[in-house]
């Protein structure tokens, strides 16, 4: 097994990576759903990662595993509150250029992988993100709940 994988990471930082994720998200839905539900509905739109379908050790076991419970715990949440007038969606997203990234990573990173990887011919950017949130949380799309939309300029596509 890798170094890297989430079997050799320690039991501390799997919970680090994968509970206070999902403990979190799963906190502050419990404290907004009511609220929606008392004013006769809403909309919720979680954000995971194309990391909870990639079978990759890219991005650790933690991590991939964090956001694959935030797609399961979307489509629960969903099915929980829907008669109640809340939908529950997410998005996961793949790469994303954002400030937070250019201290990370070097600028040839985002030139690789737009060449290896997007099929659109660039990064995505916070305003993909930020146009289908909207979508999602506007009356276009009342008849969406339970879903998870990729939004990853083809790198990869989820059906």
């Amino acid at each position: 097994m890798s170094a890297t994988s989430g079997v050799g990471s320690t039991i501390r930082e799997r919970r680090l990576g994968a509970g206070l994720t999902l403990v979190e998200l799963s906190q502050r839905m419990r404290y907004a759903l009511p609220h929606m539900i008392a004013a006769g509905g809403g909309a919720v739109v979680n954000i995971s990662s194309i990391a909870g379908w990639e079978m990759t050790a890219e991005h650790g076991a933690a991590y991939s595993t964090a956001k694959a419970g935030v797609m399961v715990l979307t489509r629960v949440a969903a099915a929980e509150n829907g008669r109640h007038g809340v939908r529950v969606n997410a998005v996961a997203p793949g790469l994303i250029y954002n400030d937070f990234l250019t201290k990370i990573y070097p600028p040839e990173f985002f030139s690789g992988y737009v060449e290896k990887r997007s099929v659109v011919g660039r990064v995505g950017a916070p305003e993909d993100v930020a146009s289908l949130v909207s979508f999602l949380v506007g009356p276009e799309s009342g008849y969406i709940t339970g879903e998870v939309y990729g939004i990853s300029g083809g790198v990869h596509p989820h059906a």
